[in-house]
């Protein structure tokens, strides 16, 4: 069991409970918030490669170890920790794009290096991880490129939130709330999805 971790989820469910949100439907767990905010996660498993996760492009195991953990950690906002485990990957690996992007969208003043260093060696990925790194790296919903990724990675944790943000954007709020509910079935430790289920629905009030 995730111990310190279900808190962020206790909090959501409660704050969607008091507010009358219909959180989900008696009896299927899959689709009740408060039934996955009771579920035991073993912390063990979370980070490691699910079949439906991006790929990532490296020749170090530790390097993708560490850069997993780091993406972890920051959907429970360890972002200092996460940092860490990114800065632990590049020194296993000095090319790992990804690890290099996301030390860019954590640190400020490392950024413009960090995404000229990723874009350099951004022709030896795949297609797949370019799409991703542009999306951090611009910060955008960028539709149709999160609609690709998310026809080829349909249980990518990161995706589904994504997915869920950009219809919430939209008003699509029954479609969004499905994302969220896939996500969060797929991650319940995932404080990051979570608070943006929580956000999704104030703005739908």
């Amino acid at each position: 069991m995730m111990t310190g971790l279900k808190s962020i989820p206790a909090l959501c469910t409660a704050l969607f409970v008091m507010l009358g949100w219909n959180i989900g439907q008696a009896g299927d767990c899959s689709h009740d918030l408060a039934c996955i905010a009771e579920r035991d996660v073993d912390a063990a498993q979370v980070p490691r490669l699910r079949a439906g996760d991006l790929k990532v492009t490296t020749d170090s195991p530790q390097a993708e170890a560490a850069y997993r953990l780091g993406r972890h950690l920051t959907f429970i906002y360890e972002y200092s920790n996460a940092v860490e485990k990114f800065r632990e990957a590049t020194i296993h690996d000095p090319d790992f794009v990804l690890a290099h992007v996301q030390i860019g969208r954590l640190v400020t003043e490392e950024a413009d290096w960090r995404f000229r260093k990723a874009e350099a060696h951004m022709p030896d990925v795949s297609r797949n991880e370019r799409i991703y790194a542009h999306l951090v790296i611009d910060d955008a919903l960028n539709q149709e490129g999160l609609a690709y990724l998310h026809e080829l990675l349909p249980d990518d944790h990161e995706i589904l939130v994504r997915m869920a943000i950009l219809r919430s954007d939209y008003g699509d709020t029954d479609a969004a709330t499905e994302y969220f509910l896939q996500s969060l079935n797929l991650n319940p430790a995932s404080a990051w999805a979570w608070v943006s289920a929580g956000r999704h629905y104030l703005k739908s009030r």
